[in-house]
């Protein structure tokens, strides 16, 4: 199987879920000294991968999010619809939570927040936000922030140095374990802002910074990844699917705003859905967004926000892929034209 979403449906990491089934009982005892003992140590041995003092578990549940936004209040949150699928279900429940779409520094004058929630990748359309650019605008304003940033996908490639370079004060990492590898509904947020702590107090489940810790070891080490995706791979499917299709081929985000594994295609006149089931007889596994792999079958809510009418959200393949090569990126072009136009020949 040919698989084009790396970001959205990471392969499990059987050893480091082990960790946690493993367990004899599912929460760490707050009241045991030597259990204590041991999490400081893990935190402190994670903290310092990521150049941060605490590393709190946050599940990145849509319950998880809604629950934080009442702790640091809506009204002083702004969330970017990009951030993620999980919290941008937060929008129906809050009316005062302010909304972010497609931020630029320049726009954030414009919120009066006090924590702001921007993705290094927009889900979806896989753009690459400038983070700092953003924490040197909030800190032209003068006034005290918290910049909460998903880096879930930095970790997917290894681009160590990325994280490394936002080492600013006030920007707390957020990271969804289940696109590392691990159980679903576990996550992390990993900072350095003493007064964040009260707001996250989500119970510890006993291994998860044992298995977390095993990951991020692991994927600091495959020096691969990050190779890989500085070979503009997604360069060279983009122009294989030209030459068979045409101006039916175009991007929704420009590839120098993506990583090189990545491509937010934009197919003229197709219905993703449709597609999808179709290249799975293919052995091509793609999808229209997070919506598109949950089930749900609603075109990108990202799209969406952006100003597009259902019809030409439906026309996304958001793509990512690791450790395809030059000849399998070929062979999955001419099987998309294929179904393209097979499924227009039938009108479906």
């Amino acid at each position: 199987m040919y698989r084009l979403e790396y970001f959205a449906n990471f392969a499990r990491n059987k050893e480091a879920c082990a960790i946690i089934t493993n367990q004899e009982f599912g929460i760490t005892n707050p009241f045991s000294l030597e259990d204590s003992k041991h999490t400081k140590t893990l935190q402190k041995r994670i903290g310092e991968i990521f150049g941060r003092e605490y590393v709190q578990f946050f599940g990145c549940t849509k319950e998880d999010f809604i629950a934080l936004f009442l702790k640091l209040g809506a009204t002083k949150s702004a969330l970017s619809v990009g951030f993620s699928q999980a919290a941008y279900q937060s929008f129906s429940f809050f009316e005062n939570l302010q909304k972010l779409i497609m931020p630029t520094p320049q726009s954030l004058y414009t919120h009066n927040a006090q924590y702001y929630f921007i993705p290094y990748i927009d889900e979806d359309i896989l753009r690459i936000n400038p983070i700092l650019e953003y924490a040197k605008a909030l800190d032209s304003m003068g006034r005290e922030y918290v910049l909460f940033v998903e880096i879930s996908a930095l970790l997917q490639v290894g681009a160590w140095e990325s994280i490394t370079s936002l080492s600013h004060p006030n920007i707390a990492f957020v990271v969804n374990a289940e696109r590392i590898g691990l159980m679903p509904r576990s996550g992390c947020i990993i900072h350095s802002i003493p007064h964040l702590t009260q707001h996250i107090d989500s119970l510890l489940p006993n291994g998860f910074l044992e298995s977390l810790l095993y990951v991020c070891k692991q994927l600091q080490n495959d020096t691969h990844l990050w190779q890989y995706c500085t070979q503009n791979y997604n360069a060279l499917l983009l122009q294989n699917l030209q030459n068979l299709l045409g101006d039916r081929i175009g991007v929704f985000t420009p590839l120098q705003e993506c990583f090189g594994n990545c491509l937010a295609l934009r197919i003229s006149g197709i219905k993703a859905r449709v597609l999808a089931q179709s290249l799975l007889l293919e052995d091509v596994a793609i999808i229209n967004g997070m919506d598109c792999l949950l089930g749900n079958f609603k075109p990108s809510f990202v799209l969406r926000e952006l100003g597009y009418e259902d019809a030409h959200c439906r026309e996304l393949i958001s793509i990512s892929f690791m450790n395809l090569s030059p000849s399998d990126l070929t062979l999955i072009a001419q099987k998309i034209a294929k179904v393209c136009e097979i499924t227009q020949a039938l009108e479906i």
